[in-house]
C-alpha cells in the first residue's frame, strides 16, 4: 500500500484557511513560501522569540504595517503544520479541543512539556487481540471520531466518543525523514503502536471496518489515511501496558471502560467474546427461552384447531 498524502493536505489547506480569515488580516503569511520560511527555522529548533525577530526585521518597511499578532499567527500556524497539534487558540477551531501555547523556546520543549509523565501504574493488562476498535464499537459500543489533532489521540469522552488520529502517513513521514526530534522521545513510534494495536494489519473484520469508514468520508469529500492498518502488528510483549509511556493513561482508561462495558443489546451480545463461558451461557438460556415460546405457540395453536374441530366436526 502506498503513502497517501491527500488526508494532510487537506489538513493544510483547512489550517491556512482558519489563519487567513477575515482577508488574511490576522496572518502576516501571504505565499506558502513564508511558511514553509518559518517551518525551517522551527526544523532547525529556532527559539519562538527568535523566530519571532526575524519575521519582525523582515516586515519592518512593508506598507501597510504588520502587526505582531499576525507575525505570531504565521508562527502559529508553521508549529500546527509541522506537529499536527492544535497550536495557539484560534477562531473557528472546534470547542473543548486540547490545545498548546507555544511562546517561548523551541516547539520541542512545549510538546514535551506537553505530554508529561504517565500517572497510571500500567497494570492493567492489553494482552487479549479482541481489544481493537470494531470491538470498542461492537461490544462496548464507543463511537470512534476521526481527529487531526494528535493531543485528542485516544480521549474518551462522557458521551462513548473516541477520538482517534488516523494520520499514520503523516506519522511514518516524521520517523522517515527524520524529524522525531519535534517531538518527546519516542513518541512517534508510540503513537504509531497505538494505531497498530487498534487497527491491526492483516485483520479482516478490522479491514471491512476500516472500508466502511472510508467510503462514508468519501461521501461527505473527506479521506481517511490508506496506511492505517499499515503500521504491523503488536506481538504479545508489545502489547504490554508498560511499554507505552505517552499514550499509557488514556490507554489504561480505554481497556477499564472496555472491559468495564457491559452488553445492551443482542449484537452485542453476540459480539462480546470476552467471557465464553458467560457467552454460551447466555445464548443457550436465550435460545432455551426462544424454544419455549415456541413450543408453546405451537401447542396453543394446535390446542385451538382441535377445539374448533370439536365443535365444527363437518367443516
Amino acid at each position: 500500500m502506498t503513502e497517501d498524502p491527500q488526508p494532510y493536505l487537506t489538513y493544510y489547506t483547512s489550517q491556512c484557511q482558519l489563519a487567513l480569515y477575515d482577508s488574511g488580516r490576522h496572518c502576516s503569511a501571504r505565499q506558502h513560501q513564508d511558511i514553509t520560511d518559518v517551518i525551517i527555522f522551527i526544523r532547525q529548533s529556532f527559539h519562538f522569540d527568535a523566530i519571532l525577530q526575524t519575521l519582525r526585521n523582515k516586515y519592518q518597511n512593508h506598507v501597510p504595517q504588520v502587526p505582531e499578532p499576525a507575525m505570531r499567527r504565521t508562527i502559529e500556524l508553521a508549529a500546527r503544520i509541522v506537529t499536527m497539534h492544535e497550536i495557539g487558540k484560534w477562531q473557528g477551531t472546534a470547542p473543548n479541543q486540547d490545545r498548546l501555547v507555544w511562546d517561548a523556546g523551541p516547539l520541542s520543549n512545549c510538546l514535551i512539556g506537553h505530554y508529561t509523565a504517565p500517572a497510571l501504574d500500567g497494570k492493567v493488562k492489553l494482552g487479549e487481540k479482541l481489544f481493537n476498535a470494531v470491538s470498542l464499537e461492537k461490544i462496548a459500543g464507543f463511537e470512534i471520531v476521526w481527529t487531526n489533532n494528535i493531543a485528542e489521540h485516544l480521549r474518551l469522552r462522557d458521551d462513548g466518543t473516541l477520538t482517534v488520529f488516523p494520520h499514520a502517513t503523516f506519522l511514518k513521514a516524521q520517523i522517515d525523514y527524520h524529524h522525531e526530534h519535534q517531538f518527546p522521545p519516542g513518541f512517534i513510534r508510540e503513537t504509531l503502536s497505538t494505531l497498530a494495536l487498534l487497527f491491526p494489519q492483516h485483520n479482516r473484520e478490522v479491514g471491512r471496518w476500516i472500508s466502511k469508514q472510508r467510503r462514508e468520508r468519501q461521501r461527505q469529500g473527506e479521506h481517511l489515511d490508506d496506511q492505517l492498518q499499515a503500521c504491523g502488528v503488536l506481538s504479545q510483549d508489545e502489547r504490554q501496558l508498560k511499554n507505552f509511556i505517552h499514550w499509557r493513561d488514556r490507554l489504561q482508561d480505554l481497556k477499564q471502560s472496555f472491559d468495564d462495558a457491559e452488553p445492551q443489546t443482542p449484537g452485542q451480545w453476540w459480539n462480546d467474546r470476552r467471557k465464553r463461558v458467560q457467552w454460551w451461557t447466555f445464548w443457550v438460556a436465550a435460545i432455551a427461552l426462544l424454544s419455549t415460546v415456541f413450543f408453546s405457540a405451537v401447542q396453543s395453536v394446535e390446542g385451538a384447531i382441535q377445539v374448533y374441530k370439536a365443535y365444527h366436526p363437518h367443516s
